[in-house]
């Protein structure tokens, strides 16, 4: 996984280059099509059998471009089902037509389970959920172009499909189909109802947790959500998805892997796509933390599919509240078992960070008596469940005093500007 991640980092600005250099494709559609050959590359299974993988990505994502365009381009030329050869026979219920429909129904569901999963993805969401193309690039975090392409190929596979096979269905006998009208009609029934049926239920659940309070979360699809003190959280799952939007604090997830439904956190304006099992999200008052621990996750900005990052065991990014990613570093603050124990390390914090997940452990709050005292970056490790010693280590660290208030909460000043009072 650490290859691929490697592999990744180092050539996707180069092989989107390449697709817009020698193809003149746009942006957009060469980010979507580099994502797909990695995506094939992580399907072989081991990646590092290959013996040289840049060229291996090279001839994808050109097979991937030059398919894709010839299926865009038959599309055009004017693929169009016929699915009934007058409009008399449109508007009577025969027990043919019954017939036909159950078969159409089996055929649509061969088509779509044959189509790839990005695009099968967008035209469910399009057509059976009546999302917009926006509302999809934002959900799944590719760009609004790319979710057209999506749907416009499905189309194309599913018109393509159906009016292959238009001959052949007509062509069966009247005995046969009228054998029995109520046989016919329990079938079409149960097709329906598989449909209906095999969709995942829909799910939805808001969390939150007090002062001090950590809580394990079970969700229907078997993953788990570890939710740190004070954090809230919202859960929304459907038959093509499942998304948890973190409105504050943290997170741990495990995930049960679904390839028809990511699993995608949202924390502030990052989007964090679970491509592997482990990892922990944290929502600052102006950062947004994410560690992996098992597995990999991709992370991006919710709005937009540029700028992917994509994250290994150990390794987590710090990312401000519009989605930009600042900086890379380890993911150890985020493993649940510091919250159980109130064990926390900071590498290079903002002090009015350490404070506000402090003081989400503790009943005894600690405030800046200057909002600019929170600019001081500190890096400590903190026993966050003994809160009354937290200030002493932060007052020895810090060029700053504490003032103790008769309710047992701690104000932070600037040393010199005690001294001048």
């Amino acid at each position: 996984m650490s290859n691929i991640a490697e592999l990744y980092n180092r050539h996707c600005d180069e092989l989107r280059r390449h697709l817009e250099r020698k193809f003149g494709a746009r942006t957009d559609e060469a980010e979507d099509v580099v994502h797909q050959a990695f995506a094939n590359l992580a399907a072989l299974g081991d990646p590092a059998s290959l013996s040289n993988p840049r060229a291996y990505l090279y001839s994808t994502i050109s097979h991937i471009l030059i398919d894709e365009r010839r299926r865009l381009t038959s599309w055009r030329r004017g693929v169009e089902p016929k699915l009934l050869t007058s409009q008399a026979a449109m508007n009577e219920i025969t027990p043919e037509r019954v017939v036909i429909a159950k078969e159409r129904v089996a055929l649509l569901s061969r088509i779509l389970a044959r189509l790839p999963y990005a695009r099968r993805r967008s035209l469910l969401l399009n057509r059976m959920h009546g999302l917009s193309c926006a509302e999809i690039a934002r959900r799944d975090g590719y760009s609004e172009s790319a979710v057209k392409k999506h749907i416009t190929l499905a189309t194309a596979e599913l018109d393509a499909g159906l009016a292959d096979s238009d001959l052949r269905t007509v062509r069966r006998s009247i005995g046969t189909i009228a054998a029995s009208v109520l046989a016919v009609g329990v079938a079409l029934t149960a097709a329906i109802g598989w449909f209906v049926t095999s969709r995942p239920p829909a799910f939805a659940a808001d969390y939150a947790t007090g002062i001090g309070e950590v809580r394990d979360i079970a969700l229907p699809d078997g993953s788990t959500m570890t939710l740190g003190a004070r954090s809230q959280a919202r859960v929304h799952f459907d038959s093509v998805g499942r998304e948890v939007t973190l409105d504050g604090g943290e997170a741990f997830f495990s995930v049960t892997h679904d390839v028809r439904r990511p699993f995608v956190v949202i924390a502030g304006e990052s989007r964090v796509r679970d491509v592997g099992t482990q990892f922990g999200v944290r929502r600052g008052s102006a950062v947004v933390e994410v560690g992996v621990l098992q597995g990999r996750v991709e992370v991006s900005k919710a709005e937009s599919a540029a700028a992917r990052t994509l994250l290994v065991p150990g390794q987590g990014v710090r990312a401000n509240l519009h989605g930009d990613i600042e900086t890379r570093e380890p993911a150890n603050a985020l493993d649940p078992r510091g919250w159980r124990s109130g064990q926390r390390t900071y590498i290079d914090w903002p002090l009015r960070e350490i404070i506000a997940d402090v003081n989400r452990y503790s009943r005894q709050q600690i405030r800046l008596a200057d909002p600019a005292l929170g600019d001081l970056r500190l890096s400590v490790a903190l026993r966050i469940a003994d809160a009354q010693r937290v200030p002493g280590s932060i007052a020895l660290a810090l060029p700053v005093e504490l003032e103790r208030e008769a309710g047992g909460d701690v104000v932070i000043h600037a040393r010199l500007a005690r001294k001048t009072r």
